[in-house]
This record gives C-alpha cells, sequence and structure tokens, in this order.
C-alpha cells in the first residue's frame, strides 16, 4: 500500500511539474509573438528609452542591436508574465480548465502564425522578404491545425516523431516567412520564436499523452 501510494504521488508531481512547464512555455510563446507583432506595426517609446538606457550602461552606440534585443526581450518578458498570470486564472473554472487542457495546443501551433498574417495584412512587404501568397499560408495554417486536431482526438494514424517532424518544419516555415526569407537563420535572436513556439506545442502532446496512459491505470484501480 505504501509503495503504491508512492507511486501516485510521484506521478502526481511529476505530472504538475510538466503542467508548470507547459503553462510557463505557453506564456513565453504567447508573450513573445504579441511583442513581436506589436514591434511589426508600431513604435514603442517606452522599448526605445530602455533600448537607449541599456546601451548607455554599456557605453555603445544608442542604436546597437544589443539595446535593443534586451529591451524587446523585457517586454516579450512583461507579456508572458501578464498572460501566465491570466492562464492561472482561467483555472478559477474547472470548465475554462478542460478547454486550457484541450485548445491550448492549437493555440501555441497558431499565435506566431497568426500574427505574421496580421502584420503582413496591415504593412508593405519590405524587400527581401518571402513573397508568398496569403492562400497558400491560409492552407497551410488549415493543414497544420487538422494535424492538431488529429492528434487531440488520437486520430493521428502515423507514428508519433512524425508529428514532432512536422511541428518543427511548420515553425521553421513560418520563421521563413517573419524574418526575411532564406537569411533568417542569419538573425540569432530569431530562433526564440519558433523555439518557444514548438516547445509550447510538444509540452501539451507530452502532458496530453500521459492524461491518456493514465486514464486506464484509473479504470483498472475502480
Amino acid at each position: 500500500m505504501r509503495r503504491l501510494l508512492g507511486t501516485s504521488e510521484a506521478t502526481a508531481s511529476v505530472s504538475n511539474t510538466r503542467s508548470l512547464l507547459h503553462e510557463l512555455l505557453f506564456a513565453l510563446n504567447l508573450g513573445f509573438a504579441l511583442r513581436l507583432g506589436l514591434a511589426r506595426i508600431t513604435f514603442s517609446d517606452s522599448q526605445s528609452h530602455l533600448q537607449w538606457r541599456i546601451n548607455s550602461f554599456f557605453h555603445l552606440n544608442p542604436h546597437q542591436d544589443l539595446g535593443a534585443y534586451a529591451a524587446f526581450f523585457v517586454f516579450a518578458f512583461w507579456n508572458a508574465i501578464v498572460v501566465f498570470l491570466l492562464v492561472r486564472l482561467l483555472f478559477l473554472s474547472s470548465v475554462l480548465r478542460r478547454l486550457w487542457d484541450r485548445a491550448s495546443g492549437l493555440a501555441s501551433l497558431l499565435a506566431m502564425p497568426l500574427i505574421v498574417l496580421y502584420v503582413r495584412s496591415v504593412t508593405p512587404l519590405l524587400p527581401g522578404f518571402p513573397r508568398i501568397p496569403t492562400r497558400f499560408l491560409a492552407f497551410e495554417l488549415l493543414a497544420a491545425v487538422l494535424c492538431g486536431v488529429l492528434y487531440l482526438s488520437g486520430s493521428w494514424p502515423f507514428p508519433g516523431w512524425s508529428i514532432v517532424g512536422l511541428l518543427g518544419l511548420h515553425f521553421v516555415f513560418w520563421t521563413w516567412i517573419c524574418f526575411a526569407g532564406l537569411r533568417f537563420w542569419l538573425y540569432l535572436p530569431s530562433a526564440v520564436f519558433p523555439a518557444l513556439g514548438f516547445l509550447a506545442c510538444l509540452a501539451w502532446g507530452i502532458g496530453l499523452n500521459q492524461k491518456r496512459s493514465l486514464k486506464p491505470q484509473s479504470r483498472s484501480n475502480a
């Protein structure tokens, strides 16, 4: 009996840790994606001032990339904190908690692409960026959602590694769209956006698999 209780407590501890990690990654993914969209369509006096302060502290040119990246990351982290607190408020409702368990992975999958699409719709496309028809981008999003729904419903017909590979291709594709085409790899900070989206979706999928594996055990114990 003690061994059974110890195993149950250990399983619950691992589950709670994974759930918290998923929440953090979701918040970071959404927070950074929102900041990216705002930075592309508006000018922020606060971010510009912080950039100047950081570069001045290190005795650098006011327009140096170090200050720009650091200021962006500070505001993106602030957005992530707000998103994380809102997610925690959702958990006060059991209905919203169940909705979160199902929809958060799809939200992580679509956050960056939808913001990129919005930015493309309200700002002119700069030289060097890939000119991909919007209908093709929409088709890719629909295909990604279909894959996510199939995985969520447990109807994914292929091995697990295939969904991970498609997930990686999905975020690399949208990073290519967002950061000047094939040159996106030259901007190392841009890697944070697909990495956060990929990891948030991966954490959601792992949590989903864990809950599915626990259901047969709970039924057998009953």
